[in-house]
């Protein structure tokens, strides 16, 4: 069964165009590389967003958690955004 990760993040500015490439371009690729099949990025908010992070199964989730932390550290330095929840897994139900 496959696996999602969730993770909320929130940023004193508002996020810029640039902002937002910067992750498409850098991000996105680095939690891919980490395992991930897709990956979405959804402004939430002009302050908040979320990542969603699709994995094949549990197994392959699990091994790239040390990864995925790195990449979370990063771009909390980066963007000056802090991680406020992270939630992850299997998928019970699909349509």
């Amino acid at each position: 069964m496959s696996f999602i990760t969730v993770s909320h993040w929130a940023t004193d500015e508002v996020m810029s165009e640039e902002d937002i490439n910067t992750a498409q371009d850098r991000f996105i690729p680095m939690i891919i590389s980490a395992g991930a099949s897709a990956v979405q990025m959804v402004r939430t908010g002009e302050k908040t967003s979320m990542v969603i992070s699709h994995y094949a199964d549990t197994e392959t989730a699990e091994a790239a958690q040390a990864k995925i932390a790195q990449i979370r550290g990063q771009a909390s330095s980066d963007f000056e955004m802090k991680l406020v929840s992270a939630h992850a897994g299997e998928v019970s139900a699909s349509g």
